[in-house]
């Protein structure tokens, strides 16, 4: 069995008696234990003053990431602050809707909007996987964003959600490397 915690902060991990407690006090045993720390962005990005106070990542629009505050910088993946994922998938759709914009803002036409669709398929054996896909839709209106999500989460480990996880990297490689 696979228990996902989040976002909890830790507060000590006893490796003797396998267990984990957290800030508020809340305990888990494990046998096998993944801790995943917070995602920040580079310090550059604060240097620069892309990011607002207490902010590790740049502020952008989420729909054209182009940065809130230099009109001519963009940022995307692990160095944008965007109601999206911090996933290979997102950051795969994301970069395209960014080159897009980039190419608009260098005089190419305007072309239809790209969905921002993404999944994850972890691994719980060799042969089975989990998956979760989300759907993004999301409305800019000044400072304000508007985001719907619709997630489809598969929590039964099966051979079909490797599957989708070889098929989604085979056109990931694909769209990179032309491979």
């Amino acid at each position: 069995m696979i228990d996902y915690v989040t976002p909890a902060t830790v507060a000590s991990v006893d490796t003797k008696a396998r267990k984990v407690v957290t800030k508020d006090k809340d305990e888990f045993t494990y046998d096998f234990l993944s801790l995943i720390p917070p995602n920040k962005g580079a310090p550059f990005i604060q240097e620069l003053g892309l990011s607002e106070p207490g902010d590790s990542f740049a502020q952008v629009n989420p729909l054209t990431f182009r940065s809130r505050k230099f009109e001519t910088i963009y940022a995307v993946g692990d160095a944008a602050r965007t109601p999206y994922g911090k996933t290979a998938s997102a950051a795969g759709v994301t970069a395209k809707i960014c080159a897009q914009e980039v190419a608009r803002s260098l005089g190419a036409p305007a072309r239809p909007p790209i969905p921002v669709e993404t999944g994850c398929y972890p691994y719980v054996s060799p042969d089975e996987a989990l998956g979760l896909k989300v759907a993004y839709s999301v409305s800019v209106n000044g400072d304000e964003v508007k985001l719907e999500s619709r997630v489809t989460a598969d929590n039964r480990a099966s051979s079909g959600n490797v599957r989708d996880r070889k098929s989604w990297e085979q056109g990931f490689l694909r769209e990179m490397f032309g491979a």
